[in-house]
């Protein structure tokens, strides 16, 4: 339920800030979900941040993420 509530809130806020940004609500989605996957598949035994840093796809997306970021901020 929170994820999602995090996912309506980004999406309005990067609608409401910069339409370019637009792009990286896919890359959001993929994030969360995939976040949540792994931790519940661990089970709690590990840490939220060894989480994110042990899953490649994750990782993966959060480097594409900034990079989009980057990409849709710079001057035109």
């Amino acid at each position: 339920m929170s994820a999602t509530g995090a996912l309506i809130f980004y999406s309005l806020f990067v609608i409401s800030t910069n339409a370019k940004l637009v792009a990286t609500i896919p890359l959001v989605i993929f994030g969360l979900y995939r976040y949540w996957y792994v931790v519940e598949r661990l089970g709690g035994g590990e840490s939220p941040t060894d989480a994110v840093l042990s899953d490649w796809p994750l990782a993966i997306a959060i480097v594409i993420w900034a990079g989009v970021c980057v990409a849709a901020l710079l001057p035109s």
